[in-house]
């Protein structure tokens, strides 16, 4: 049944008299309190400007049914048209739901709200980001515990839906998280008190966050799961920032010692580098330095294949410039160190036939910024151009279209 009230909000665009306001916010109020049907949670995903305006203020009244309510939107959003960009009071939703998720009594059913916005979205990742912004270790806006918030993530990574996966894993990099934090999220909610969410108070509950989460991703890193990849690179691109917190340097420690015995943390190793040429220059904290220079060699890189993953195939290889006089010494220091190291590298791999058929299908579906670098060496060093070229194409063959690159080709040329 539409309520006149209803249609009012849902048709009316022109300005109401002023006394109609106090009208339309007392029956929004008794919608919220369940006194009578009312507007609200029944026509959430259709109000104007009006309609949006009026929630927005009466939604501090009962959280949770305002929740409900975009909750029953969501449920009836059969084309996806109240998650799309294309709904112009989009933005107003996610905000009302993340002001809603202060209460860790709602955290996770906020999450979900936000989830299905963000995994709808296109060119816009508003969204996604603000989901992100929730598992902060600080302005999240939410006094949700990392229990509950590991929780959540730990529910996405076994969820059936790809998006889910890959947002769980958003999610975990979110909560590692350690410096440069900013927001221009509002923290107030009408009337209600309202602080900026959780907030570590000693050094003993920061510890204990990224100590719950960063136990996490090792396990996954260390699974054999499909996210594997992803998290140690995670973990390799937060242990700069991580690191600056003594409280868990021996945990990050054991943390790269167990995933490069697992596999070559090529990574990691380029990570170390940098907080030793940024953050430890000099003999200022030579107990940390020399700590860091000792694990800086357990991670390095020892045989061919482990140098050409690390230099050339690694997500990481574009910070390959922060060379150092203990790092490939016949080498120049800078990006020319690095692309000559790579072309080094190249002119090794295709005098070996073996070497080189295990790595070409990584090659050619690999991001790396320096692909055709080493597709330049390997051009130097084949012993027969014609016959290596036709071994690349042949490779490029067997990769679907969506996921070749062929950098190495050009490189080659």
């Amino acid at each position: 049944m539409l309520y006149p009230i209803d249609w009012l909000l849902l048709h009316s665009e022109e300005a109401l008299p002023r006394r109609s306001v106090k009208l339309f916010l007392i029956q929004g109020m008794r919608g919220l309190s369940g006194r009578s049907p009312g507007w609200i949670g029944e026509n959430v995903a259709c109000l104007n400007d009006l309609g949006i305006s009026v929630l927005k203020n009466i939604a501090p009244v009962s959280p949770e049914k305002t929740l409900t309510a975009i909750e029953h939107a969501l449920e009836n959003d059969i084309e996806g048209e109240f998650t799309s960009s294309n709904n112009f009071h989009r933005r107003d939703f996610i905000n009302l739901v993340r002001s809603i998720a202060y209460d860790s009594t709602y955290f996770t059913r906020c999450c979900d709200v936000i989830l299905k916005f963000a995994i709808n979205e296109d060119d816009d990742p508003s969204a996604s980001a603000d989901l992100e912004q929730v598992f902060w270790i600080m302005l999240s806006g939410t006094h949700a515990p990392p229990e509950v918030r590991l929780q959540y993530i730990d529910g996405l990574l076994k969820d059936s839906d790809r998006r889910c996966r890959e947002m769980a894993v958003r999610l975990l990099r979110a909560s590692l998280k350690s410096d440069m934090f900013t927001s221009s999220h509002s923290f107030t909610f009408g009337a209600r008190p309202r602080d900026h969410g959780f907030y570590p108070s000693n050094a003993a509950k920061i510890k204990m966050w990224f100590g719950q989460f960063l136990d996490y991703a090792t396990k996954l890193a260390l699974d054999n799961s499909e996210q594997k990849d992803n998290v140690r690179e995670i973990i390799a691109s937060r242990i700069r920032g991580l690191w600056s917190i003594y409280d868990i340097q021996d945990k990050l420690e054991a943390t790269a010692v167990a995933l490069h015995a697992d596999r070559p943390w090529g990574e990691g190793w380029i990570a170390i580098r940098q907080i030793l040429k940024f953050d430890y220059p000099n003999e200022n904290d030579e107990e940390t330095r020399n700590r860091l220079i000792d694990l800086k060699f357990k991670l390095r890189p020892q045989n061919l294949i482990d140098k050409v993953r690390t230099y050339v195939l690694g997500d990481a290889n574009y910070n390959l410039e922060y060379l150092d006089e203990d790092d490939e010494s016949e080498a120049p220091f800078g990006y020319e160190g690095a692309d000559k190291i790579t072309r080094m590298l190249g002119q090794e791999i295709a005098a070996d036939d073996t070497i080189l058929d295990q790595l070409l299908p990584e090659m050619i579906s690999s991001k790396g910024h320096r692909i055709s670098i080493f597709g330049n060496g390997l051009a130097l060093g084949a012993p027969n151009l014609l016959v290596l070229w036709e071994k690349l194409c042949s490779a490029v063959r067997k990769v679907p279209i969506e996921s070749r690159n062929i950098s190495i080709m050009l490189g080659f040329i």
